[in-house]
């Protein structure tokens, strides 16, 4: 399944906007927000007889709106809905070809992935959850053929704790941006601290159990974000493709005024 998942070009991006969708790390106030999100990275994939390590740029733009509905017993939660949309380009270098299969080491090819996304999020005070999907198309330029491909992929995630001290956090599919929001797959503890939230945590997928950490603070009604993930394990061969597994990303939220 896993390695079926990673030969789909640009299956990643679909995950890059459901994050926007709920923010785990803690929900906001109600309102509406505009998100652009941009980051950059790179990380070895293999599938059943070849191996690629992919160089990639990514960029997103989400729009989330929070509905104050949770009562005062607490037992009805805040309801959050959003939509985004992205686009990865993306190199990747073929390093490994088993026999009896063919294709020249150092063989490149350029992918250029569009996806959009819809999230619904229910937040209470020591609960969240978030669910959605997304479909993704990804144009693929080869060096014998071009081609596109097309999927749609359910997300969601757990929040337990209460989000504006210390929580712990477990998502499937809902990060943004998708390759350097943490990972496919990601599991973490988080906390809010005045207006500073952060998170730590490990990614997996695309990522080979990357160290992630996420950074935000908020200045009245924007917001700055910062996400950073890698791992130190050497990627050979040595002077193809890439060295190393890692991804970086900025954020910028605003909370839009309502008239």
């Amino acid at each position: 399944m896993q390695k079926k998942i990673r030969q789909l070009p640009i299956l990643f991006l679909i995950l890059a906007i459901s994050p926007f969708v709920v923010g785990f790390e803690s929900p906001d106030s109600s309102g509406t927000y505009a998100k652009f999100a941009g980051g950059r990275g790179a990380f070895h994939m293999s599938g059943c007889h070849r191996a690629h390590d992919v160089d990639f740029w990514e960029g997103y733009a989400s729009v989330k709106h929070r509905f104050d509905t949770r009562s005062k017993s607490g037992l009805t939660p805040d309801v959050s809905v959003g939509a985004a949309a992205g686009i990865i380009p993306e190199k990747r270098t073929l390093v490994k070809v088993d026999t009896p299969y063919t294709g020249t080491i150092g063989t490149t090819e350029q992918h250029t992935g569009y996806a959009g996304s819809a999230f619904v999020a229910l937040e209470w005070r020591w609960l969240g959850l978030n669910a959605g999907v997304t479909g993704i198309n990804a144009w693929i330029i080869g060096n014998d053929s071009n081609y596109t491909t097309r999927t749609f992929v359910p997300g969601g995630g757990i929040r337990i704790g209460p989000w504006k001290s210390v929580y712990v956090t477990a998502e499937v599919y809902n990060d943004e941006p998708f390759f350097t929001g943490g990972g496919w797959i990601q599991m973490g503890i988080g906390g809010k601290f005045f207006d500073t939230k952060l998170w730590v945590g490990e990614g997996g997928i695309p990522y080979t159990n990357a160290a992630v950490l996420k950074a935000a603070h908020a200045w009245g009604p924007l917001e700055v974000s910062f996400i950073a993930q890698g791992n130190p394990k050497n990627i050979p061969p040595a002077n193809i493709g890439i060295d190393h597994e890692y991804g970086v990303s900025l954020g910028l939220e605003y909370r839009i005024p309502n008239f």
